[in-house]
């Protein structure tokens, strides 16, 4: 397995089961991934969110199906980039409970994207991962 490449989220937001994530991407080129909306990027991401004490480890169910797919990505470019995820549209393994989450209630927001090549990231020339983005220090101690 590759070393993760790492980010610091710098701000985020929590409102009716949608989570907008900042960063950084202090890379000096742009950098492919796949979108969490296809096959090839669906399972590929995975968002563990702390609120006090407990934790909701979001990801997408393995019983989706797939109507249209192809294997569209996001580009993340040098600077300042968003990614958004919304938690109750029924795609992610998730409670309510996370609609209910306040920005307050967040103490760690730990995600990681991590996905086997093929040959769409080949020739897309899409990151696979690695890729961990985090906010606050989700292991103290």
């Amino acid at each position: 397995m590759n070393a993760a490449m790492k980010f610091d989220i710098t701000k985020f937001s929590v409102s009716n089961g949608q989570l907008i994530l900042s960063f950084n991407n202090a890379q000096s080129s742009q950098l492919r991934i796949f979108e969490a909306t296809n096959s090839w990027g669906a399972y590929a991401y995975r968002i563990k969110i702390t609120a006090h004490e407990t934790v909701f480890d979001l990801k997408k169910k393995k019983d989706l199906v797939w109507t249209r797919n192809v294997p569209g990505y996001i580009e993340l470019n040098p600077g300042e980039n968003v990614l958004a995820f919304s938690f109750l549209d029924g795609t992610w393994s998730s409670s309510q409970e996370i609609g209910k989450l306040t920005q307050e209630q967040i103490t760690c927001i730990d995600l990681i994207y991590d996905t086997e090549p093929s040959p769409e990231s080949t020739e897309l020339k899409v990151f696979c991962g690695p890729l961990e983005l985090k906010w606050a220090d989700c292991n103290p101690g």
